[in-house]
């Protein structure tokens, strides 16, 4: 229950502070569209200046009526979750703008250290395990070097093996 009041707050916040995002790009086209105005009456802007000016103007309305309607629709939201009467009004003290430094602070105490995270560990191996595998695929495209070495002895004899033998030495190197 906290949590969805919390969560109804800050959205009350983040509608207000759309709706003065809007109506600042409303005031924007209002005064773009009076410039326009006069200086087509002085003759120095073209009337196609003036009509996309208007209709600048025109196209912003509906969404700073949106604006509004978001405002009470989390107002009201934020009244429900609270138990508040709904014609009690809620304006918030805070803008989103006092929690933007909190926000992107460094925090201080919080543990930073990756050790014992697993998820990074068996990225780390998946890493190396393919790591392993390019370098597989690069060996196959080297060329591979082989030697080999023969020698024999024939012999070769007429009578008696062991009389007037012969030797013939044969080797082969490839």
């Amino acid at each position: 229950m906290v949590n969805n009041v919390n969560k109804a707050y800050y959205a009350l916040m983040l509608a207000i502070s759309s709706h003065e995002v809007v109506k600042q790009n409303y005031d924007i086209a209002v005064i773009n569209a009076e410039i326009y105005e006069k200086q087509h009456k002085a003759g120095t802007a073209s009337e196609y200046d003036v009509l996309r000016s208007s209709v600048q103007v025109k196209n912003i309305e509906p969404e700073l009526l949106q604006a509004d309607i978001a405002i009470r629709q989390c107002s009201l939201q934020l009244k429900v979750l609270m138990g508040i009467a709904a014609d009690t009004e809620i304006v918030p003290k805070t803008t989103l703008k006092d929690y933007q430094s909190g926000m992107y602070a460094y925090p201080t105490g919080a543990d930073t250290s990756i050790e014992g995270n697993t998820s990074l560990r068996s990225l780390d191996i998946q890493k190396k395990i393919l790591d392993k595998n390019i370098d597989l695929k690069r060996f196959a495209w080297i060329p591979t070097l082989a030697a080999s070495f023969n020698l024999s002895w024939l012999s070769l004899s007429n009578g008696s093996p062991f009389k007037n033998q012969e030797f013939n030495p044969f080797s082969n190197v490839g």
